[in-house]
């Protein structure tokens, strides 16, 4: 009997491992429609490091203690750079977008229809 219960909650983990994959996966959205899968900022946020604070960069919440990385894309021709904050209290993250001298936060987003693939065309700044 024992093995019936193993079975199914074995079973029942992995269905609801698969439900992301069925009904979306978590992405940041920035201003100019540039998408990227949240595992992926994720990732790279895990390699952000402690540093002073960027000269115009965006506000710390509470003006607590973060970590940073950052990063570009050319897409069309055009060189964008992005932010990642990572909360040294709570590990939140936020992704940020370099538009006109200002930054702007990009939303995470959920329930993409579509397989988000890893952007490859991200360079570290």
């Amino acid at each position: 009997m024992k093995l019936l219960n193993t079975t199914s909650t074995a079973a029942l983990a992995g269905l609801l491992l698969l439900m992301p994959a069925a009904f979306g996966a978590e992405y940041y959205e920035c201003w100019d429609g540039e998408k990227f899968p949240a595992e992926q900022i994720t990732h790279l946020a895990s390699r952000a490091t402690v540093g002073r604070k960027i000269s115009n960069g965006p506000d710390v919440p509470y003006g607590q203690n973060h970590k940073t990385r950052k990063f570009t894309r050319v897409p069309s021709g055009v060189i964008t750079t992005y932010l990642i904050q990572v909360d040294k209290v709570d590990s939140s993250i936020r992704l940020f977008e370099l538009t006109s001298s200002q930054w702007s936060a990009c939303g995470l987003q959920s329930d993409y229809q579509q397989t988000l693939a890893w952007r490859k065309d991200i360079f570290p700044s």
